[in-house]
């Protein structure tokens, strides 16, 4: 099975602190980003190495609109420079906060041979 989520953790934390969802809210500092996985696939079988296709979502919150576009736009290049893709977006706000929806999308290659 690919592990990302370290490489990913790793990246994104480099920009602002980040965690895994479900999270606790009152616990949680705000900025921060959130990440989850929203699909995984298997895509070819090559030379005894398994590759999968994954999906997931990632947010980046914060508390003024104007730090967001700045975080998003750091988070972006993080992700592009680990070879995420981004496939969609949104934008969200409520309650004085603010949040940048990812989605994004790479291949990955199993460690383990079958």
């Amino acid at each position: 099975m690919v592990d990302y989520a370290p490489g990913l953790v790793s990246g994104l934390s480099a920009v602002l602190p980040t965690f895994a969802e479900p999270v606790e809210v009152s616990g949680t500092v705000i900025p921060c980003i959130t990440y989850l996985e929203t699909n995984r696939r298997d895509t070819a079988a090559v030379n005894g190495l398994q590759y999968s296709e994954i999906q997931v979502r990632v947010r980046v919150w914060t508390t003024d609109r104007k730090d967001l576009a700045d975080y998003t736009g750091r988070a972006e290049a993080a992700l592009r420079r680990m070879g995420w893709q981004i496939t969609g977006g949104g934008e969200l706000s409520a309650n004085g906060r603010f949040c940048r929806i990812m989605t994004c999308q790479a291949t990955g290659w199993d460690t383990q041979t079958w």
